[in-house]
């Protein structure tokens, strides 16, 4: 194992373990049906351009120093923002930046990705693309603590920090 970076799953035995540390938006269940995980439900305009995600409020990331909590962080629609903007980074170079093509872009070239509140997540997409929640339940899509990533840089992934049913001990 070469990293616990989910940012960084892109094969098998990355993608097993990091299933076991990290949750995203959805999940697939044993049939491939997209079901929910971190967000409790979803809706998708008409024109199906737009993705509203609305989050659990249950869920929190595991205990780490940095947070200033005793029992983890709660995760945040702004969690996802960065987590879905960071795998897009091309000075990153993840191999999953591709999942975040369909999103639509600003004019400074940025992702349309909002949090409108703690518990709303917002994705614009530059044209309606049906298999969009799929892609979303892969690991690459994973949310992480922005502070977290950001204290330990490119060693995130021997110290990583998710909301799975295991942690990095």
């Amino acid at each position: 194992i070469l990293t616990l970076d989910p940012a960084f799953a892109k094969d098998q035995a990355h993608t097993w373990i990091c299933n076991q540390l990290y949750n995203s938006l959805v999940q697939l269940d044993d049939k491939l049906n997209v079901k929910p995980c971190i967000a409790k439900k979803w809706n998708i305009s008409d024109d199906g351009k737009t993705y509203t995600f609305f989050l659990r409020q249950d869920v929190f990331f595991h205990d780490n120093p940095i947070f200033n909590e005793v029992n983890g962080r709660k995760v945040l629609a702004d969690d996802f923002v960065f987590s879905l903007k960071r795998i897009a980074n091309p000075q990153l170079a993840c191999p999953g930046a591709w999942t975040m093509d369909y999103v639509a872009r600003n004019n400074n070239n940025d992702l349309l990705i909002e949090a409108k509140n703690d518990s709303i997540l917002v994705i614009n997409l530059t044209n309606p693309f049906p298999p969009f929640l799929s892609v979303l339940a892969m690991q690459y899509c994973s949310v992480l603590p922005k502070e977290v990533v950001e204290h330990y840089g490119t060693n995130f992934r021997n110290n990583p920090v998710g909301t799975g049913p295991f942690k990095f001990k």
